[in-house]
C-alpha cells in the first residue's frame, strides 16, 4: 500500500522494513514456545496415560483375584455334589430307609450351597465387568477376556448343578437310568484304562527319558485309547437324541468324563 502511494510512502516503506526482522524474530520466538507447549502437553498426556494403564493393571488383577477364587469355589462345591452322590447312585440305601433319605437331603442341600456360590461368583463378575468399562482401552480388553472365560466356567457349573437340584425327587428314575447306561459306563472304564497307561508313558516323553522305540510304543497305545473314547462319547451322542430326561442327565455325565479323558490322549 505504502509503494502505491510514489514518493510520499517511500518513508512507510522504510520504516516497515526496518520493523520486518524484529517481526520475523517475534514469529519465530511464538513458534518455538508453542512447540514447547504442543511437546509438554503430549508429554503429560502420555504420562497421564501410562499411570492410567498401570492404575487400572493393578485394579484387574485384584478383581480377577477375588472372582478366580468365587470361581473355583463354586466349581469345588459342584465337584464335591458328584463325589457325594456317586456312592448313593452306585449302591443306593434300601427306598424308603431312613439312611436315603438323609443322603438325598444332603445332596440336595449341598446343591443349593453350590448354587449360591455359582450365584455369588455370577455378581462379583458382573461388577467387575461394569467396572472394566472405565479402564485404558488395552486393560479393558484383557478384562473383558478374563472374565468372559470365568463366565463360561460358571456356565459349565451351573450344567452340571442342574440334575442336583432336584435329586430327591428325581433319584429312582435316575437309579433306574444309571443301570440302563451300565454298557456305556463299562466301554469308558475299559478305555480309561488305556488312557492312563498311555498318559502316565506320555510324562516320561515329555521330559526326554524316552528312546524312540519307547515313543514308538506310546504312540501305539495312546491312539487306540483315543479311538475307543471316541467312539464311546459318538454313541453316548447318538443314545442321547432319543433318551428321556433321565436318561441324558447321565449321558451327559458319561460325556463329560469323556471328553476329559480325550484330553488326556
Amino acid at each position: 500500500e505504502f509503494r502505491k502511494l510514489g514518493n510520499a510512502g517511500k518513508q512507510g516503506v522504510t520504516d516497515l522494513s526496518k520493523l520486518l526482522p524484529k517481526m520475523r524474530q517475534t514469529q519465530a520466538s511464538a513458534v518455538e514456545q508453542l512447540n514447547k507447549l504442543k511437546s509438554h502437553l503430549g508429554s503429560n498426556a502420555q504420562k497421564d496415560s501410562k499411570e492410567s494403564e498401570a492404575k487400572h493393571t493393578k485394579e484387574l488383577e485384584e478383581g480377577l483375584a477375588v472372582t478366580k477364587d468365587f470361581t473355583s469355589s463354586a466349581e469345588e462345591s459342584v465337584m464335591a455334589i458328584a463325589t457325594m452322590a456317586e456312592p448313593i447312585m452306585s449302591n443306593p440305601p434300601p427306598e424308603g430307609s431312613e439312611d436315603l433319605t438323609k443322603a438325598l437331603d444332603e445332596v440336595e442341600a449341598t446343591a443349593k450351597e453350590a448354587q449360591d456360590k455359582i450365584t455369588e461368583a455370577r455378581k462379583a463378575i458382573t461388577a467387575k465387568l461394569t467396572e472394566a468399562r472405565e479402564f485404558q482401552m488395552e486393560v479393558r480388553k484383557k478384562a473383558m477376556t478374563e472374565y468372559s472365560a470365568l463366565q463360561t466356567k460358571l456356565s459349565d457349573a451351573q450344567r452340571k448343578i442342574m440334575p442336583f437340584r432336584t435329586f430327591k425327587r428325581d433319584f429312582q428314575a435316575k437309579v433306574k437310568a444309571k443301570q440302563a447306561l451300565t454298557e456305556f459306563a463299562d466301554k469308558l472304564n475299559t478305555a480309561e484304562l488305556e488312557v492312563e497307561k498311555a498318559a502316565m508313558m506320555g510324562i516320561a516323553a515329555e521330559s526326554g527319558q524316552m528312546s524312540e522305540e519307547e515313543i514308538i510304543a506310546c504312540q501305539k497305545v495312546a491312539e487306540p485309547a483315543l479311538a475307543a473314547v471316541t467312539a464311546a462319547i459318538k454313541e453316548i451322542e447318538l443314545k442321547h437324541k432319543s433318551a428321556q430326561s433321565a436318561v441324558r442327565e447321565e449321558l451327559n455325565v458319561l460325556k463329560d468324563r469323556g471328553n476329559e479323558m480325550r484330553k488326556k490322549c
